[in-house]
C-alpha cells in the first residue's frame, strides 16, 4: 500500500464521522424557533430569517462539497446516498427560510404547502414562524378572493397549528387586517354611501 492511501475501514470511519456531523447540524437547522421576544411582524424576524438562511446555505454547500469528494471514489456508498438525501432536505429548508423572509416574494400557498410538509415531517416551528406561515396563506386567500377557503380551510389550519384559543384569536386578527386592506383598496369615490 502506497504512502497516503487509506484503507476501506478508515474511509468508512471517516464517512461515518461526516454523517454524524451533518446529522447534528441538520437537527439544529430543523428548529425554526427564533427567541420568544421576536414576533412575526418584527424587523428582527427578517434578520433571524437571514441568519437561518445563511446557515442552511452554508450547510448545503458543505454537503455538496462532501458529495463531490465522495463521488470521486467511483463507489456508491450509503454515506453518499444519505448526504444526497440531506442535500434535498436542506434545499426544502432553504426554500422555506427564503419564503419566511419578508423581502423574498413567494406565493402564500406555495410557502404554506412547503412549511406544512416540513412541519409534518421533522421540522419544529415556534408560534411566530407559524403565524408568518398562516398570514401568507391568508393574504393568498385575499389576493385570489377565496373567501370560503379563508373561512373554512385556513381557519381550520390556524386552529390545528396554533391551538384552539390562539388559532381563533389569530383568525380574528387576520380577518380584521384583511378587511382593513380591502377598505383601503376601495377608492373614496366608489365608497358605499349610507
Amino acid at each position: 500500500m502506497g504512502k497516503g492511501r487509506r484503507t476501506a475501514d478508515s474511509i468508512d470511519a471517516a464517512d461515518a464521522k461526516i454523517l454524524e456531523e451533518f446529522d447534528a447540524r441538520s437537527e439544529e437547522l430543523q428548529r425554526f424557533t427564533p427567541s420568544e421576544d421576536i414576533s412575526s411582524a418584527d424587523a428582527n424576524f427578517g434578520d433571524w430569517c437571514k441568519l437561518r438562511l445563511r446557515n442552511i446555505t452554508k450547510g448545503q454547500q458543505e454537503i455538496r462539497a462532501k458529495v463531490r469528494m465522495m463521488s470521486r471514489r467511483n463507489v456508491d456508498s450509503e454515506a453518499m446516498t444519505r448526504l444526497q438525501e440531506m442535500d434535498t432536505f436542506f434545499e426544502a429548508l432553504n426554500k422555506f427560510a427564503r419564503g419566511l423572509h419578508p423581502t423574498f416574494a413567494m406565493d402564500g400557498d406555495e410557502l404554506f404547502t412547503c412549511g406544512r410538509d416540513l412541519i409534518e415531517g421533522q421540522v419544529s416551528c415556534s408560534p411566530p414562524v407559524l403565524r408568518r406561515l398562516l398570514k401568507a396563506k391568508c393574504l393568498s386567500d385575499l389576493k385570489l378572493s377565496r373567501w370560503h377557503g379563508l373561512v373554512d380551510q385556513t381557519r381550520q389550519d390556524m386552529l390545528n397549528m396554533l391551538g384552539a384559543a390562539a388559532g381563533e384569536a389569530f383568525f380574528e386578527l387576520m380577518v380584521s387586517q384583511l378587511l382593513q386592506r380591502l377598505v383601503k383598496a376601495v377608492p373614496p369615490a366608489n365608497a358605499l354611501s349610507p
